[in-house]
């Protein structure tokens, strides 16, 4: 597109404001078509493609508004800069190429180049400079035609960059590999599967799979595998157990597929297998960690908040909690020190779990109190269930006023106890608690038995 910039600005208006001559264009045949000095203006403020003109030194003379859309820009902050302020510091050199070339002869060029947004980001175009020049072929100015890239190259960065990741996970996640025919037999292991069973492919190859690595008491393999290949439709993800050559169980999370002769008729399977063996260990310790007390291995208050609640819930069951608070405890931390009053802890934590039965929860929610959550049976009345807690309770008081043998002696302690127990499913757990915590503070007060 040439622009007679001698005479008119860009948008078609001469130098002193009135409308410039409407320029004739040739078309076929001979004919001649008067196009507007208007139409060059609307095609100019309504394209969907940055419009700049600049003059010989590279500063913008005019912007369309797509510019400054793309940009992010307003077109007075545009006016009169120069190009060069707002190009990537990377693609300077790309702009002053395309500008040499021009002043070499060419009328047109093209390449791709980065902008600075207004809020700081990249901007990607596709740019066309021509150079409009005069009747002695010198050139006036330039124009230049932009198309935002944006979208598309941080599209193609994206999928790029999940190739890149998605490679970079092949090649360095380890996982077993394993095809099996209709009966079973191992008809390719690669080397992580090897590893992980112990054994070398020459002696897997050939031989059942679920003989040779499966464990015994995991029979339904075989069933689901042999379910599979007659129906065909297997159970796609599954977690289960290897047996190594040494006797180890892993476990294993797997991923089938069938595999199909060319009349579809499956004849096979193929699996992926990840050990989490290690994974499943780290979460169980984990969940571990957040509910149980680290010093003394018991429940700690977050689990006994839910197994009351649950407990609680149940209207087939009553419920107690035993609460106990150490008496003297105090004394131990001050005379013994903090490590000796650990090791009364530990004691005291073991003894309440050698006095309980195995399906009553001990806890330790803090300090130097402890809770046992006692589920009756089936019908059993909540005066029932209280006298058994009756009798626990005794035997905790005669259990931890025993001496503690601690670093540099022993150590003795005291135990306030106390009992509530209901039969009402909607209870709170909070007031049993409370109600078990009033009756333990009567104990101490009536025996006046101190920390």
């Amino acid at each position: 597109m040439a622009v007679h910039h001698d005479h008119t600005g860009p948008t078609g208006q001469s130098a002193q404001g009135a409308p410039a001559p409407a320029s004739p264009l040739p078309v076929a045949g001979g004919a001649r078509l008067e196009l507007l000095g208007f139409d060059l203006a609307a095609a100019f403020h309504e394209s969907p493609l940055g419009i700049v003109m600049l003059d010989r030194e590279g500063r913008w003379q005019e912007v369309n508004p797509a510019w400054c859309t793309i940009l992010g820009r307003p077109r007075p902050e545009l006016l009169g800069r120069h190009c060069n302020d707002l190009t990537h510091p990377d693609d300077l050199a790309i702009g002053m190429e395309m500008l040499a070339t021009l002043e070499g002869g060419a009328r047109s060029v093209q390449a791709e180049k980065r902008y600075l947004g207004a809020d700081g980001g990249v901007v990607h175009v596709a740019e066309s400079i021509t150079a409009s020049r005069d009747e002695h072929g010198h050139i006036v100015r330039y124009i230049a035609h932009i198309r935002d890239e944006t979208a598309r190259i941080r599209a193609e960065q994206e999928l790029a960059e999940s190739a890149r990741l998605f490679r970079e996970v092949l090649e360095n996640v380890a996982l077993a590999a394993l095809n099996m025919d209709a009966n079973g037999t191992v008809t390719y292991c690669n080397p992580e599967l090897c590893r992980l069973v112990g054994w070398p492919a020459d002696e897997l190859l050939g031989r059942d799979w679920f003989e040779i690595c499966v464990p015994p008491d995991e029979g339904e393999a075989r069933a689901l595998h042999g379910e599979g290949i007659a129906t065909g439709r297997i159970v796609r993800h599954h977690e289960g157990h290897i047996l190594t050559r040494s006797g180890e169980r892993r476990t294993i999370r797997w991923s089938h597929t069938l595999v199909t002769n060319p009349a579809g008729r499956p004849i096979g399977t193929t699996s992926i297998g990840e050990d989490i063996t290690e994974k499943m260990a780290a979460q169980r310790a984990l969940a571990h960690r957040a509910t149980h007390d680290p010093l003394t291995g018991l429940a700690n208050r977050t689990l006994l908040d839910e197994r009351l609640a649950q407990a609680v819930a149940d209207p087939e069951r009553p419920v107690a909690v035993i609460l106990c608070d150490l008496d003297g405890f105090k004394r131990v931390n001050d005379r013994l020190g903090h490590a000796a009053g650990d090791q009364v802890l530990r004691a005291v934590a073991g003894r309440l779990r050698s006095i309980c039965r195995a399906n009553d929860l001990v806890c330790r929610p803090a300090g130097d109190e402890f809770v046992i959550v006692i589920t009756g049976e089936p019908g059993e009345t909540a005066r029932h269930l209280r006298g058994t807690c009756k009798h626990v309770a005794e035997r905790i008081e005669r259990a931890v006023r025993q001496p503690v043998v601690v670093d540099g002696g022993s150590a003795r302690v005291g135990v306030s106890v106390g009992v509530a127990a209901t039969a009402e499913p909607g209870r709170g757990v909070e007031d049993l608690l409370r109600t078990a915590d009033r009756a333990m503070y009567r104990e101490k007060s009536s025996r006046g038995a101190r920390r």
